[in-house]
């Protein structure tokens, strides 16, 4: 556990160096540079936690599953939406940041959090809400900034208006599909938490 949490942070903070350098303040406007750093806090706290032997809060539970939810779902809408619209594989999967931001850490999230944490069914809701919340400022945002992205399916102005509420519904179901998933994954029951996991 302590190995791939390790990992995870080694990889966000190359890609977060990687990032800044070609973005800059740009990289906040995207939900995978927002996820990732999420990820990489809650890893971070989790890990000081752990090695100092103290036992982890149910709190700080949920926020590793939150986060990892987020992450999975920035894997699933680059692997499954925005590249076969524009049909680049590698600047989207291996490319620079993109293949810790995209690839690697969400994949070891999803690992952390199926095989070594327990998860309640009803934190599945958790993930809905910051997703939520991104995907209605950004819309704003698009709606008073035309064509500001950062995704295309944020144009409002470039789509049918019922089209934004058609993505809307969709990246909220895969984020609450990705957190059924790893809640089946983790074997459909609540653990208690106890020191050191």
């Amino acid at each position: 556990m302590v190995f791939i949490e390790i990992c995870i942070l080694v990889g966000e903070i190359v890609a977060l160096i990687l990032t800044s350098i070609e973005a800059g303040w740009r990289q906040f406007y995207y939900y995978t540079q927002l996820s990732n750093y999420f990820l990489t806090v809650v890893t971070a706290i989790h890990l000081f936690t752990v090695l100092r032997k103290k036992p982890v809060s149910e709190r700080l539970n949920r926020y590793l599953y939150t986060a990892t939810c987020l992450t999975t779902v920035t894997f699933s809408v680059v692997a499954f939406v925005l590249m076969p619209m524009e049909g680049r594989f590698y600047s989207y999967m291996l490319g620079t940041n993109a293949l810790f931001h995209h690839t690697i850490c969400p994949i070891m999230g999803v690992a952390l959090v199926t095989m070594l944490r327990p998860v309640r069914k009803k934190d599945a809701a958790l993930a809905l809400v910051p997703t939520l919340i991104y995907t209605l400022i950004m819309f704003i945002v698009n709606l008073c900034i035309p064509d500001f992205g950062p995704y295309p399916f944020f144009k409002i102005y470039n789509q049918p208006i019922y089209m934004s509420f058609v993505w809307l519904f969709c990246l909220l179901t895969l984020v609450y599909g990705a957190a059924l998933l790893m809640w089946m994954l983790s074997g459909k029951r609540y653990r208690p938490m106890y020191e050191g996991q």
